[in-house]
């Protein structure tokens, strides 16, 4: 597909705001899996929303690569969305994102990131449920997790910048178990002090 747009300016600001993103798949209320395919370019390879009504339905992706775009999987459905057996090479932010106004169920498992200019998963408001995922290198941090519940085990969160897991506000105890962090490189000073605002 064509090129993704910026997702950060040169100060790390969002220009392409989550909302906003068209993905090459976007399904509104559609019960789908995508399976054993190639996506590149596009703003996003696969979109997941609510239909106008509010209605949800499942999403599954399984064997798939994900390159070279603006983000990997985004869903703001409040249906589950599972992620298997999924590789999401060099997106322009974050390569898994769910957020959703009802605390819904995401499975990501035996999946690969590789280099995401953003975090390597951002779950809001979810119930997050990770199984031997790897995340290398991804600029914001390998897995975050704000007001959700989080079961993460057996990953591997290599060469992160910022942290290799992030839980702010958990709506219960997280379950964090059996996972490799390491290497995990600091902050880029003196981009970012205690006195700025930092985007990501």
């Amino acid at each position: 597909g064509p090129p993704p747009a910026p997702v950060v300016d040169e100060r790390g600001n969002l220009i392409l705001r989550a909302e906003t993103v068209v993905g090459m798949f976007n399904f509104s209320a559609a019960e789908v899996v995508v399976r054993e395919m190639k996506l590149s370019g596009f703003d996003a390879g696969v979109v997941s929303r609510n239909d106008e009504r509010g209605n949800a339905a499942p999403v599954r992706v399984e064997d798939c690569v994900i390159a070279n775009t603006g983000r990997g999987i985004l869903s703001f459905s409040s249906a589950q969305l599972i992620v298997e057996h999924v590789s999401i090479y060099n997106p322009l932010w974050n390569a898994i994102s769910v957020k959703s106004l009802e605390a819904i169920v995401t499975i990501v498992k035996n999946t690969f990131i590789n280099n995401p200019q953003g975090a390597g998963m951002y779950f809001e408001n979810a119930h997050a449920l990770v199984n031997a995922a790897n995340v290398t290198l991804a600029h914001e941090g390998g897995i975050v997790c704000l007001e959700s519940t989080a079961s993460i085990v057996n990953s591997t969160l290599y060469l992160n910048q910022k942290f290799g897991i992030l839980l702010i506000r958990c709506l219960q105890t997280p379950f964090v178990n059996g996972n490799l962090i390491e290497d995990t490189l600091p902050y880029p000073f003196p981009e970012c002090t205690l006195n700025d605002t930092c985007s990501w």
